[in-house]
């Protein structure tokens, strides 16, 4: 999911951060809902 990452790069997160990765996960799902 490259516009995700493009959108959280340079934010002071570790990729794995546990509130990221739920907030990416999120997202996915809503973006999911689009054809």
């Amino acid at each position: 999911m490259k516009e995700f990452d493009k959108m959280i790069e340079g934010l002071p997160y570790h990729a794995n951060d546990p509130e990221l990765v739920k907030a990416r996960q999120q997202t996915e799902r809503y973006l999911r809902q689009f054809p």
